[in-house]
């Protein structure tokens, strides 16, 4: 296991496809979110080492939105990437989930 803060940031996809490093990137994940709050900052922090920017919900977006961003209330976090060019009709893809917490971890006897 890593320490989260202290490992580099490496490509997604290369993570993926390494077992060792999704596994140590998995585990340093859930140690570094005991709570929903802390959950959502892990994904903030990892998100702006992929090149995401935090917006503000207080402020008015008239100006647009980033293209690749995220907004973060309480213990959640909704993120977006935007197309460079998004034709008129074209449809959007949503998913969601959530952390169980308090008490996110993995349990030695499932």
């Amino acid at each position: 296991m890593t320490d989260a803060a202290s490992t580099p940031t490496r490509d997604a996809a290369e993570i993926l496809r390494d077992d060792d490093a999704y596994t140590d990137s998995l585990i340093d994940f859930v140690t570094a979110s005991p709570s929903s709050y802390h959950a959502a900052a892990e994904v903030a922090r990892r998100l702006e080492g992929a090149g995401f920017t935090g917006a503000d919900e207080t402020v008015s977006w008239q100006g647009g939105l980033p293209r690749r961003g995220y907004v973060i209330r309480d213990g959640a976090i909704a993120a977006w990437a935007l197309p460079e060019a998004l034709p008129a009709g074209a449809g959007m893809r949503i998913v969601g989930a959530h952390t169980d917490s308090p008490a996110l971890k993995l349990k030695p006897s499932a």
